[in-house]
């Protein structure tokens, strides 16, 4: 199957890199670096099928020497960039001639993109390595090649600060299109040689497909496979880091999934919350405004009138003592154990008198929804009898209409009663006459247990933002102790990348360093005991998070170099 891969990178001389040198050495050919006078001969070197300068037009006729001597004198700064590598994996599917056209067509797409000069080598497979490894190296000048030589730098080398003022997009989008256009000439010349292949320059996540991507092993691996016909150490690492990541990875998802889950609960259990305390306010205000107005009516029917004139004093007859109701009774009991009761009493009393009132409406809309049953039968059989008796004389006949006219409206009177009987046994019909009876029966219960619910409310909503703060820490540590325990595991089994002299190593930061191999000294039966201990540790916790950060960003720009 046909194979994509294509990256580019810069060649710089703060890494003692030399664009003569790099030519040459693509080329197969001889070359004399002018700045530095090395001559590097290359001409014995073998695998260099063909090796082509494209310029753009108008440009003058030079040679590779001179184009590459020109890119080192264009340049004074020491770790100045002096031309830019474009590797690509060539089709095995294709032959030689077709391999050699693809890559010159994406060497003038190049040319026209950037109005550089490429440097176009086609390289064989290597004796020892996978023999469809067929692959061309694009070097391109990093400024634009016009007609008095080489001019300003082309657009991709500059800033993407510089890019955006220009209105172009940053380099990361702009090496993802010229990526796209790989593969699309790539494509296009499977399907000219008749072949079914096709390459996608997309990632396997884009493309949905779910499994690890691959990594090249490299030449030295690859031929040790090839002459052994044994997995080499290389692959066996990866493998095993593969292995142990994915089990960790299943570990830690699993307890990721549960604090998410317990977390979901809490949110919804606190969105509930809101919208009960929404409706409660709704309703606590509306109490209030009842409450105020039977006070306010008290207070004036309390308040004696001031007589118009001074009467004799005389002994006023004794005044027979008002008989208390049973919603005073109630309120005066409510009170006293109120008073003296635990905190939550006066709503609980309170939902109590609410449950006799409902109670008592409830029965009551029964009965009357009874008595219209009965009277709707007893006016069924009216209406029977008035048909059954229909008279034949003209002065029966009138009184006989006149009182079908009655049962009719009867009956449209009955139907408007037995509709608002209906809608009076609906639950929130009942419970809002019992909650308005309340307010008028017992004004100050209702007053202290809308308060404590108010409280209770506020609680339980302190409550549910604690538990989901800790829900979200602890999703946070757990992806913490997984990303230390990866780094730690790799470092353990000096996994590719993670010896000492190795690049992922090195962008570690050393007091992470120092960390993870303090840990590592430490018994396997500790290990897990002494993790916990450093993520619950706030200090331990923070620094450790910066340093993951820190080496996590070192990585991702030595990866886009």
């Amino acid at each position: 199957m046909a194979i994509f891969h294509c990256q580019t990178k810069p060649l710089s001389r703060s890494g003692g890199r030399s664009a003569v040198a790099a030519s040459a050495y693509r080329a197969g050919v001889k070359l004399k670096d002018e700045r530095t006078g090395i001559v590097h001969d290359f001409t014995r070197r073998s695998g260099v099928e063909s090796a082509d300068l494209l310029l753009p037009e108008g440009a003058p006729d030079l040679d590779r020497g001179e184009i590459w001597n020109q890119a080192e004198r264009a340049e004074a700064r020491k770790d100045a960039r002096t031309a830019r590598e474009w590797v690509t994996a060539l089709p095995a599917e294709l032959g030689s001639e077709e391999r050699r056209a693809l890559a010159l067509e994406f060497g003038r797409a190049l040319v026209e993109r950037y109005g550089v000069a490429v440097d176009v080598a086609i390289h064989a497979p290597g004796r020892r390595g996978d023999d469809r490894n067929h692959h061309a190296h694009l070097l391109t000048t990093t400024r634009k090649v016009g007609p008095e030589g080489l001019s300003e730098k082309a657009d991709i080398e500059l800033s993407d600060k510089a890019r955006i003022a220009r209105g172009l997009t940053p380099a990361r989008k702009e090496i993802e299109a010229v990526r796209a256009l790989w593969a699309g000439l790539a494509n296009e010349h499977l399907e000219r040689a008749g072949r079914v292949e096709r390459v996608d320059h997309r990632s396997l996540a884009a493309q949905g497909i779910e499994r690890e991507p691959t990594k090249h092993l490299g030449p030295a691996a690859t031929a040790i496979e090839r002459a052994t016909q044994a997995p080499s150490r290389l692959r066996e690492d990866r493998q095993a880091a593969a292995a142990f990541g994915q089990t960790r990875a299943e570990e830690l998802d699993t307890e990721v999934k549960a604090i998410r889950a317990e977390l979901a609960d809490l949110l919804k259990h606190r969105a509930d919350l809101e919208r009960q305390q929404v409706g409660r306010e709704t309703r606590q205000q509306e109490i209030r405004e009842q409450v105020a107005a039977i006070r306010a009516g008290l207070d004036q029917a309390k308040t004696p009138e001031a007589p118009a004139t001074a009467a004799p004093a005389v002994d006023a007859p004794a005044q027979p003592k008002e008989k208390e109701t049973a919603g005073q009774r109630f309120e005066r009991e409510a009170l006293e154990l109120i008073a003296s009761g635990p905190p939550g009493t006066a709503e609980r009393l309170y939902e109590k008198a609410i449950g006799q009132l409902e109670a008592q409406r409830h029965a009551k809309a029964q009965a009357t929804l009874e008595a219209l049953r009965i009277e709707r039968e007893a006016l069924t059989q009216a209406r029977q009898a008035h048909q059954a008796t229909k008279p034949w004389t003209p002065i029966g006949r009138g009184k006989w209409e006149a009182a079908g006219v009655a049962l009719e409206q009867s009956g449209r009177d009955l139907s408007k009663r037995e509709t608002a009987a209906a809608k009076a046994i609906e639950p929130k019909t009942i419970q809002a006459a019992a909650e308005a009876a309340a307010v008028k029966a017992i004004p100050r219960v209702v007053e202290l247990a809308t308060s404590e619910r108010q409280a209770r409310l506020e609680r339980e909503a302190a409550e549910a933002a604690a538990k989901e703060a800790a829900a979200k820490e602890a999703i946070q540590n757990a992806l913490l102790a997984r990303d230390f325990d990866s780094i730690a595991g790799s470092r353990e089994r000096k996994m590719t990348g993670y010896r000492d002299n190795s690049d992922d190593w090195k962008a570690t930061p050393p007091r992470l360093r120092e960390i993870v191999d303090d840990y590592l000294t430490l018994p396997k039966d500790r290990r897990e005991t002494t993790l916990k201990s450093m993520v619950a540790d706030p200090n331990a916790r923070d620094e450790i998070r910066g340093l993951i950060k820190e080496r996590k960003q070192t990585l991702s720009k030595q990866r886009s170099r």
